[in-house]
């Protein structure tokens, strides 16, 4: 080691503080890089175990594949693994308890298959043959069949039938729900199964499918060629060009195809490119935010280790030091550091994410409800390598301007230290003002700190990089949570805690039964509603909003011939939804609605929900529907089918279809939902509420034969007691269903919880950076000065009026911070926003609490920090301070 590294040692071990608190900053920049990385990857990885653990691993999945195409699959060298699987058919079960899932659907399942696809054993084994099959245990608890490990069955498997819009015979998917009497049962062989092993109800069995689900084993040998399969992929390599070989393997091949989006997706290979790049192009700003406070941190502290050390490099200077030497000087101090801090921020970083990683794998547990998926510490070894590599060049950026500077320090200067330190009238020139304000101490503060440029940028631009950092963390983490509470639709809804469904032969028991549950105890607040659809064609798009009006005209009916009459594309499902007279007037008091309008019978009066979903060109956005104000008069026609008085003989008689005007006057106009309301996410619908009178009489004359049926929506004061009673009575009576919707947000609740265990402690890291940056900044500057302090103490300065000066400096630190750090702070804001808008546009707005407590943070962080700094100094002895040369 030559002279200058030797000196360079020395002076760190000098400087103990300084040495370890710049080391602590490289730590934590590091941290929260590699933080950053792994919480993403640990957060990947948990969300593709549950997509696996719902759907299986597959990447591209081929429909309706002849059994001889197969091989042109499993060969390719792109495929790693194929899950071929075929639909034996429905078989129709005797004697099963629950009417609405009168079928046993079989399913065959290849070897990988078998593997892939997510199933739970219960008992026996898996089969392993044709004539073997696996039933499900909700088989017996659910439907009341009682087959068991060994027993033989023998079925008749076939296809469920049902008619298409145009009245054709198709097949019914086998997720369909049941109705009886709209379909028929084409029964094919005779089979006999044994049965060889018990599972969990398959997590992608429908809960409304008509059918339960059973598995057997699938030979693909024995497959006659022109037979037609599944058959799902997995690739090799996952990247963007899967999509394109499936492109082309399902044209090759002559069948339809579907990409595991959802999966793909967490593999951060979306399909919807309007995502992905909302992603890059935040994470790229939010690293570069990173990275630019990271390097406030470390560009301070060599630039002020520079200041200090200009003797050590005028002494070196004077005994033939090159500027090269000077230089090399800085970069020993920082690769010194770097290679003490880097390796302690990686391992600083692995430790928080596996301790935040193991507190919360419980929560992990109960929000996602699904055995075997869990959070695991993912280290991705480009994530730790792009922290590594960027730590390294912040380091050398922050080390190459003071080591320039220090290379041209001279011994005269060093002597003199009046390098960054130049006294003319002109730079430490303060106003009468400042004088009559803050007195005597408050213009030797702002002196001080004109006098020491350097040191008070350092500080400034430090405060300025960690506010900017912290209010876009603070932004982008409340923006991706508006984006996540649009995209799963929890800001689109007015959740009641329990809807209840019910249906009835005659208004009168439907009155009775809602009467019945409206007595029930514990019930704070509720809403009867009634709704039916119909399909209405708007008179002309001049009612509409242009964004409306131009997707109507680009994506709606052509201009056609309805009824005998000529109708535009102007056609959307017109929502009614009665309410009782209680709920309609709270709603409408809320709204601001007229409510003689809205209770007029004859003028049909609406409030009308102005909100839709849009999700055009990939991007999501709230969007008006309508453009029209109150008083306002909604023409459209609906058709009806209407039959002539004198019918045939048979009673069957040929009807003609006719357009009845439709005309609903606008009581209100509102995005405000009532309790149990929410918004389409199409163009095509609309919500619109009146009363229960104005409701049934147009379903009426809409539809010949409408049901009987009512919502009921509940909020309570005790959950569970009333969902208790509402299911006694559901138990004892038919057609009554009951759902809670507190139980559902509850799970999304906890989700939300989660996300903030990540926001906040990706805020209380981005906190730690910023506190140590100011600290370390401060701190330094401060004790750089005590032989300065100590002067002004030997000619007479006070205690008194010395912890004046202080605070007036924190306070000009703090003022002139702000000034540039808010308006770049909500530059940055707008720029995450504009970055996350590209996918979902929640729309622009400043987080004013964040930007308060950020300015109570720097005031309150800057005086506890010249607080602290200044303590000593008071205390010291004047002439030993005059004579310490180091801190």
């Amino acid at each position: 080691m030559d002279i200058v590294s030797r000196v360079t040692v020395r002076h760190l071990k000098e400087n103990k503080k300084r040495t370890i608190v710049t080391i602590l900053g490289i730590m934590l920049s590091v941290a929260l890089i590699m933080a950053i990385s792994a919480f993403a990857e640990s957060f990947l990885d948990m969300m593709r175990q549950s997509s696996i653990a719902c759907d299986g691993e597959w990447h591209v999945r081929f429909e309706d594949v002849p059994a001889e195409k197969l091989p042109e699959i499993s060969g390719d060298e792109a495929v790693k693994k194929t899950l071929v699987s075929r639909s034996i058919g429905n078989s129709r079960l005797e004697n099963c308890a629950n009417e609405a899932k009168p079928y046993l659907y079989i399913k065959a399942y290849n070897k990988e298959a078998m593997e892939e696809y997510p199933t739970t054993l219960l008992e026996g084994r898996y089969p392993q043959a044709e004539d073997e099959i696996l039933l499900p245990e909700h088989l017996e608890t659910n439907g009341g069949i009682h087959w068991k490990v060994g027993d033989v069955i023998t079925v008749n498997p076939g296809k469920r039938m049902i008619q298409d819009d145009n009245g054709e015979p198709m097949e019914a998917p086998y997720y369909y729900p049941y109705f009886e009497g709209e379909e028929t049962l084409e029964e094919n062989e005779e089979k006999t199964y044994t049965v060889v092993g018990i599972m969990e109800r398959p997590v992608f069995e429908s809960y409304n499918q008509g059918s339960y689900t059973a598995i057997t084993w699938l030979d693909e040998a024995a497959l006659s060629p022109e037979e037609q399969v599944t058959a799902a992929v997995q690739m090799e390599k996952l990247s963007n060009e899967l999509y394109a070989w499936g492109d082309q393997k399902a044209q090759e091949l002559e069948v339809s195809h579907t990409f595991n989006t959802e999966l793909l997706s967490y593999y951060l290979l979306s399909g919807n490119r309007m995502v992905v790049s909302m992603l890059n192009t935040v994470k790229w700003v939010m690293m570069l935010i990173v990275a630019g406070g990271s390097a406030a941190v470390i560009y301070s502290s060599f630039s002020i280790s520079v200041s200090e050390r200009s003797r050590y490099l005028g002494m070196l200077a004077s005994v033939g030091a090159t500027r090269k030497q000077k230089r090399r000087s800085v970069f020993t101090e920082a690769a010194l550091l770097g290679s003490i801090g880097i390796p302690l921020g990686l391992l600083l970083g692995y430790t928080g994410v596996w301790v935040t990683t193991l507190c919360i794998r419980g929560l992990v547990t109960k929000v996602l409800k699904m055995e075997g998926v869990t959070m695991r510490v993912i280290l991705s070894w480009p994530g730790i390598l792009g922290a590594v590599l960027l730590a390294a060049v912040t380091i050398f950026i922050s080390a190459w301007i003071p080591a320039r500077r220090a290379s041209r320090i001279t011994p005269v200067e060093a002597i003199r230290q009046n390098r960054d330190i130049k006294l003319t009238s002109r730079q430490v020139k303060t106003s009468r003002l400042t004088r009559a304000v803050f007195g005597f101490e408050g213009e030797l503060a702002l002196k001080n700190l004109k006098r020491n440029k350097k040191r008070y940028r350092a500080t400034v631009i430090s405060l300025v990089f960690c506010l900017v950092l912290y209010l876009s963390v603070a932004s982008f983490t409340a923006y991706l949570r508006g984006a996540y509470r649009m995209e799963i639709g929890l800001d689109s809804v007015n959740e009641p805690d329990i809807s209840v469904y019910l249906y009835a032969s005659s208004d009168e028991e439907l009155k009775e039964r809602t009467e019945e549950i409206l007595e029930l105890d514990h019930i704070t607040g509720t809403s009867v509603q009634r709704q039916t659809g119909i399909y209405s064609y708007l008179k002309d798009g001049s009612c509409l909003s242009d964004s409306t009006r131009e997707l109507l005209e680009r994506y709606g009916n052509e201009e056609q011939e309805e009824a005998g009459q000529v109708v535009g594309p102007y056609g959307m499902n017109i929502v009614i939804i009665g309410m009782d007279d209680e709920s309609l007037r709270e709603y409408a008091s809320r709204t601001g609605a007229d409510e003689e309008l809205l209770f007029d019978q004859e003028k049909t009066g609406v409030i009308i929900v102005n909100r839709r979903q849009d999700h055009e060109r990939g991007k999501t956005s709230w969007q008006e529907i309508f453009q029209v104000g109150k008083g306002d008069v909604i023409e459209a026609r609906y058709p009806v089918w209407e039959l002539p008085e004198d019918g045939s003989e048979d009673g069957e008689a040929e009807g003609t279809e006719v357009l009845l005007p439709l005309d609903l006057t606008v009581a209100a106009v509102t995005e405000e939902l009532p309790l149990g309301g929410g918004y389409y996410d199409n163009i095509y619908s609309v919500s619109m509420y009146t009363t229960m009178e104005n409701c049934i009489r147009l379903e009426k004359s809409a539809y010949e034969n409408s049901p009987l049926d009512v919502q009921i929506k509940l909020n309570t004061d005790s959950h569970d007691e009333l969902k208790n009673q509402l299911d006694d009575i559901s138990e004892k009576k038919e057609n009554m269903y009951v759902y809670s919707q507190k139980e559902e947000m509850e799970q999304v609740n906890d989700l939300l919880i989660l996300i903030n265990v990540f926001v906040y402690g990706f805020i209380i890291l981005t906190a730690l950076i910023c506190v140590t940056s100011i600290f370390n900044t401060i701190s330094t500057s401060v004790a750089l000065r005590r032989r300065e302090y100590a002067m002004l103490k030997s000619v007479g300065m006070s205690p008194g009026r010395f912890s004046r000066m202080i605070a007036y400096e924190s306070m000009f630190y703090g003022i002139k911070a702000l000034l540039y750090g808010l308006p770049l702070g909500i530059l940055f804001m707008y720029i995450i926003y504009r970055s996350i808008a590209r996918a979902f546009d929640i729309g622009f707005y400043i987080l004013w609490n964040q930007v308060a407590a950020a300015v109570i943070s720097v005031f309150l962080v800057v005086s506890l920090t010249m607080w602290y700094s200044s303590r000593k100094i008071k205390k010291a002895n004047v002439v030993d301070v005059l004579k310490d040369e180091n801190i």
